[in-house]
């Protein structure tokens, strides 16, 4: 190998090693391709948040329900149906919420229910994908009593 060929190979080398490096010079959150930053990964993560309905039982220990009792059997559905009664709070979110109670009176599974809560769930993501679903906090949106 010439001395221009170790040259070049050695500019190189240097070369990819200062772009790799280029990302540190972004601004927080911004990504270019083919370098990246990886904002999925360098932003603070903040809490996540979900609704829920919870069968509440004597002891008052929450129980979340399946899909099919809050009214469709597709997972998605359901949860979009609890997003939409919570973000349209009172009446809405009442009216399901006395739904849902009348088809945890009709479940033979539930009988230990007493009551309905549609409920906002807050966790922490990273804390829930490495130590499991313990939620961090849970703000009530609507309860009602189970018909007997």
């Amino acid at each position: 190998m010439t001395q221009g060929e170790r040259f070049f190979a050695g500019s190189l080398v240097i070369g990819l090693f200062a772009l790799s490096l280029l990302p540190l010079t972004f601004e927080s959150g911004e990504d270019s391709f083919p370098f990246s930053s990886y904002p999925m990964f360098s932003r603070p993560r903040r809490q996540a948040e979900t609704v829920q309905a919870l069968a509440l039982d004597e002891k008052r220990r929450a129980h979340v329900l399946p899909p099919s009792v809050v009214g469709s059997e597709e997972a998605m559905q359901a949860a979009a149906t609890l997003r939409r009664a919570a973000a349209g709070g009172g009446r809405r979110a009442k009216t399901l919420c006395r739904h849902i109670a009348r088809r945890v009176a009709a479940d033979g599974n539930l009988t230990g229910a007493i009551a309905v809560e549609i409920a906002r769930i807050s966790y922490d993501p990273v804390r829930y994908l490495t130590a499991g679903p313990t939620p961090g906090r849970r703000r009530r949106v609507v309860r009602c009593k189970v018909p007997r």
